[in-house]
């Protein structure tokens, strides 16, 4: 299951990735590598509260050592602080780009544009946050297919879709 995991997530099947991490976590509980990376990748997802439970179970294992619990809790610490900025740069973003939301509208040059390059960077650094969070990969892809940046959208869309939701 591991290894169909690291399979899955490289190629950017991510649902598929996080049912295989999961099993992971179900069949060898005391796999410390395993809830590890489990607790990052919910963290990719933003799913915060799930990715602080395993990297607090992986705290918990005999076989971590103090610099990696030291780390986990570092980590677990910052997610208040990263969904902060991701949330304000989402909010920031679907402000921009609210009003090209409307049917059959088209980004025409000048201003929109701008709002939309603004838009992308605001999304961007969502990402930075929560590569995988799908709220922040919705809006990027939505402007991707308006950008007629097929490859970008497809992207976008597969890191919406992480959770196995549709991402329209």
């Amino acid at each position: 299951h591991y290894r169909s995991a690291e399979r899955f997530l490289a190629s950017g099947s991510y649902a598929q990735a996080l049912k295989e991490y999961e099993a992971v976590r179900e069949i060898a509980p005391g796999f410390a590598f395993g809830r590890r990376q489990l607790g990052l990748f919910y963290e990719a997802l933003g799913r915060t509260d799930d990715a602080a439970r395993e990297l607090e179970a992986y705290s918990a294992l005999p076989n971590v050592t103090g610099d990696d619990k030291q780390w986990a809790a570092k980590e677990t610490a910052s997610f208040p602080e990263k969904h902060a900025r991701y949330d304000a740069a989402v909010k920031e973003a679907a402000a921009d780009i609210k009003p090209l939301l409307y049917f059959e509208h088209t980004i025409a040059p000048g201003a929109e544009s701008a709002k939309c390059d603004d838009a992308v960077k605001k999304l961007l650094e969502a990402k930075a946050e929560f590569a995988l969070a799908p709220e922040a990969n919705r809006l990027l892809g939505f402007l991707y297919v308006e950008a007629d940046y097929a490859a970008g959208a497809k992207l976008a869309y597969d890191a919406a879709a992480s959770n196995g939701a549709d991402p329209f």
